[in-house]
């Protein structure tokens, strides 16, 4: 179990699959990595997400149906990261990718190359997620219910809220 701590900071991430490929984006450390990135103070998940896709990959995203939130706690800190995975599509094509300097190499990979890339756990899972079922009945090529989205994540932080402050009545 991740032990809750007061600091938190919200992750979002893109799955954007095509022709039955996921995109995914090398790091300078060599770790393969979804578009995305941490939302800014007030930012909505959506538009804090389409931001940091377009900065990434210099296109536009369509933000798709929600694929799953996690927690995972920083290394060596006392913080914890929520990670918010969606379903995506580009705005353009791969071939129109323009990538940023946060990154060295954007490349397409079958469900099955991912499992022997260096990349975060959640990650590979929301890829895997996306190949294995279609999510609330829907693909890359439909627009989700944005009701349905929004009440996972709502669900999801109102479940983390109350394991914070049971983990903080236990310790006072």
């Amino acid at each position: 179990m991740v032990e809750i701590s007061e600091e938190f900071r919200i992750t979002t991430k893109a799955v954007i699959c095509l022709d039955g490929k996921v995109v995914l984006l090398r790091k300078s450390t060599g770790k393969w990595d979804l578009p995305g990135g941490r939302l800014g103070d007030g930012e909505e998940i959506e538009f804090g997400l389409t931001r940091e896709a377009e900065e990434e990959l210099g296109l536009e995203i369509v933000v798709g149906p929600l694929i799953q939130c996690s927690l995972r706690r920083v290394a060596d800190s006392k913080s914890n990261v929520i990670v918010v995975a969606y379903l995506c599509t580009l705005s353009g094509a791969f071939s129109d990718i323009v990538l940023s300097t946060e990154h060295t190499d954007v490349r397409l990979f079958s469900r099955h190359e991912i499992d022997n890339l260096d990349m975060r756990e959640s990650y590979r899972k929301s890829v895997h997620m996306v190949f294995s079922k279609p999510l609330n009945g829907l693909d890359a090529q439909h627009t989700p219910s944005d009701t349905a989205s929004a009440r996972t994540v709502r669900s999801f932080f109102q479940k983390l809220k109350s394991r914070w402050v049971s983990s903080w009545r236990r310790s006072t």
